[in-house]
């Protein structure tokens, strides 16, 4: 069982090897599920904002910009890939 919600730099790391998705989910519908969509935005925003700053040092645009050249851990990439 996942005990934390996925950081920005987790989710950059799991998107270099090109995944598909990052799980977030569960987290946006406890946040949507308590507040509404008032809710799921208070989880969106600090993931949106915690991406930013990975994001703009290497120069990345989008998340379709992301290699495993992006991330210095090799270790951390190959953890995600199945």
């Amino acid at each position: 069982m996942r005990s934390r919600r996925p950081s920005g730099e987790d989710i950059l790391k799991a998107q270099a090897p090109a995944a598909d998705s990052v799980p977030t989910g569960r987290d946006i519908l406890y946040g949507f599920g308590g507040t509404g969509q008032v809710g799921a935005a208070h989880v969106i925003h600090p993931l949106k904002t915690e991406l930013e700053r990975p994001m703009a040092l290497p120069g990345t645009r989008s998340m379709l910009d992301i290699t495993p050249d992006h991330v210095r851990d090799r270790e951390a990439v190959r953890a995600y890939i199945p």
